[in-house]
């Protein structure tokens, strides 16, 4: 398997005939393009006859809409944070991150998280289909972006039943 973000990864996957892997979770600008070219440019190896292709993306299944919307703006604040510089996410209020995510700098974390499923796990689960579909993906990798523990395991749960 090569796990990649660019075309570089497509075209060494596609080279030696291996899986590939789209990191579209959280770099989803070549997603499109490194899948055409990778399927393009595929070589049939002892290992894999045809292309393989898998691609990334956030799910965060809650009870409501409402809730899911909710846990999303605080991952995007988190993902904010961890791309902020030294001390200075420390001290940072939730007022104003929300300030920054709503401005055009914040159009960065936004792009980020592109292909995010937000919602009721029915929803998610629907998403998720239609992802797989648009990408011609042979397989999901599916990140849960809740922040707790307890809300990711629900999330992880309830969208693997709506799934089904």
């Amino acid at each position: 398997y090569i796990l990649g973000s660019s075309l570089f990864g497509a075209k060494l996957a596609a080279a030696y005939g291996l899986p590939y892997a789209f990191a579209s979770h959280f770099a989803p600008n070549a997603l499109m393009d490194a899948l055409a070219v990778y399927r393009s440019e595929f070589v049939p190896s002892e290992q894999l006859e045809k292309p393989y292709a898998i691609v990334a993306m956030n799910a965060l299944a809650a009870a409501d809409e409402e809730q899911a919307r909710i846990m999303h703006r605080a991952a995007m604040r988190s993902r904010l944070k961890g791309m902020m510089r030294g001390g200075v996410a420390d001290d940072i209020s939730e007022a104003d991150l929300d300030r920054i995510l709503d401005s055009p700098t914040g159009a960065a974390v936004h792009n980020m998280m592109k292909y995010s499923a937000v919602g009721t796990a029915e929803q998610t689960a629907a998403y998720a289909q239609e992802f797989a579909e648009a990408t011609h993906a042979d397989e999901l990798i599916v990140a849960h972006l809740s922040g707790t523990v307890e809300d990711r395991v629900y999330s992880i749960a309830e969208f693997g039943k709506a799934m089904k």
